[in-house]
């Protein structure tokens, strides 16, 4: 779903339909379709100059004749059409002629139209110019369907790109200036090879990348740079990056930066576009958990508010912009995860909110409560800890161990433990930063305050365990909470 801010609608793309929506109404972009004069200055008999490509998205297309007083009968460069629609003749002065039915006969198998008197030649000011267009049905067997079956949409140069198509695996097509409803059958670009399909369209460093699968070729990158031809007009050359991992899902531009899903997680293309480009791994924090995912194949990305978004079914894992660190392949992202309450299936932005939908039809918006009232709570867990001996028994230090928490206005922050032995979780600690006031639940604690930062005591008792767990968390509306570090002893 894209919004098209020349034409003031929506478009959905649903890879069987392509529909508009202006607030009131929706209906098939192929209703209001551009009327294409695909060729001019054509003879009765033929010839003519190419004009404009045929309409993917209509069925009717325009010719127009220079009239030459002695013809009568016109030939169309299409036959067997499904009908003529409508015809225009202007007298050698330019004015329009009325026509009835029985001024004109058609011969569709033939598309053909014959006059009963042969149209004026063109005179005076009016010398050279087409006097007689004819607007006609032609019916081209799936042109509709090139369009129709795609299932990915970007904006770019005021045009829609258009991909995703199964039977046109590797074809970019695109519509006319500011025109959603005009897609010629001329403007389509072909990016390597049709064994590979393109998976995302992404818009950065003022070119269109196109993200395709992994194949042997290693023709996995593509960018359209727009250009202007003196006799094609607006073009977009196709080049082939130098970057061989390929798209597994999708991609988008985060920060001005074209980051992409592979098979093993997040990359980063880095390097200047009309030089050498390289991979960046951008998510060894998460690759485990994330590629491993049944439908990671249908990953869905987007970015919010410095965060990049990549959402799978019921889980959205949030890269942050802002936190930065150094791994071994290059720099990465602090990465989140969100556990929401229902399988998401499309997600928009719009107007500084961000929507989610669902597979049955349901719309949200965060509010920090799910459809019950329950807020969605907020947490960070250390792994289970055996302590690097998984046959001994442990106990922990029963003076407690010690917790750094950032003072946030508002802020609360609750640590939780478990273990083999006991798996539920057990609440230890319960703490707000409201004025720095840190009330312990049943036992008194010791805390200091160090700025921005404050350390507190939190205890816990466990003993014949062989692994544990800690969980740091918030589960109350706008209280959020900042840790730092925790630390845990046992013996």
């Amino acid at each position: 779903m894209r919004e098209f801010d020349d034409t003031g609608k929506i478009y959905i793309l649903t890879g069987k339909e392509f529909l508009s929506y202006d607030g009131e109404t929706i209906k098939d972009v192929s209703e209001d379709a551009y009327v294409p004069t695909i060729l001019i200055s054509r003879n009765p008999t033929g010839g003519g100059t190419l004009y404009e490509g045929v309409n993917l998205l209509g069925k009717k297309r325009k010719e127009s004749f220079l009239g030459n007083d002695t013809d009568k009968t016109y030939q169309l460069s299409a036959n067997n059409i499904e009908s003529v629609d409508e015809i225009e003749v202007l007298d050698s002065d330019g004015t329009n002629k009325t026509l009835t039915e029985s001024d004109y006969t058609v011969d569709l198998v033939l598309g053909k139209v014959t006059f009963t008197t042969a149209p004026s030649a063109p005179t005076g000011i009016e010398k050279g110019k087409s006097n007689v267009v004819i607007e006609f049905t032609k019916i081209v067997e799936d042109y509709e369907d090139r369009i129709l079956n795609c299932t990915i949409a970007t904006i770019f140069d005021n045009r829609i790109f258009f991909s995703g198509n199964p039977q046109f695996p590797n074809a970019v097509f695109h519509c006319s200036l500011n025109n959603p409803g005009y897609v010629s059958d001329l403007d389509y670009y072909e990016c390597g090879s049709q064994r590979n399909k393109i998976k995302s369209l992404v818009v950065g460093n003022n070119v269109l990348w196109v993200l395709k699968e992994e194949n042997e070729n290693k023709d996995t990158i593509f960018y359209l740079t727009p250009n202007t031809d003196v006799d094609y007009g607006r073009i977009y050359p196709t080049n082939q990056g130098n970057v061989s991992v390929g798209c597994y899902s999708a991609g988008v531009n985060f920060q001005d930066n074209i980051v992409f899903l592979s098979r093993k997680g997040l990359e980063g293309i880095t390097g200047n576009i009309d030089y050498e480009q390289s991979i960046t791994h951008k998510s060894s924090l998460i690759d485990s958990k994330m590629t491993n995912m049944s439908n990671y194949k249908f990953s869905m990305l987007i970015e919010y508010q410095g965060y990049l978004l990549v959402v799978i079914d019921n889980t959205v894992f949030l890269a942050d912009s802002r936190q930065l660190f150094k791994g071994i392949n290059g720099t990465e992202y602090e990465w989140y995860v969100w556990e929401l309450p229902v399988n998401i299936k499309a997600l928009r932005k719009y107007e500084e909110e961000l929507y989610f939908a669902d597979e049955n039809g349901g719309i949200y918006m965060f509010s920090g409560t799910n459809d019950d009232g329950k807020v969605i709570e907020s947490y960070w867990t250390t792994p289970r800890d055996s302590f690097g001996y998984i046959n001994r028994l442990k106990k922990t230090n029963k003076r407690g161990g010690v917790i750094k928490i950032k003072n946030i206005p508002n802020g609360k922050i609750k640590v939780a433990v478990n273990t083999n032995k006991k798996p539920e979780e057990k609440l230890l600690l319960e703490a707000s930063s409201n004025g720095f006031d840190f009330n312990n639940i049943d036992f008194d604690n010791f805390s200091f305050e160090t700025g921005e930062n404050s350390y507190v005591v939190y205890k816990v008792k466990e003993k014949k365990f062989i692994d544990i767990s800690l969980k740091v968390f918030s589960d109350e509306l706008d209280k959020p909470f900042g840790l730092i570090e925790i630390t845990l002893e046992a013996f």
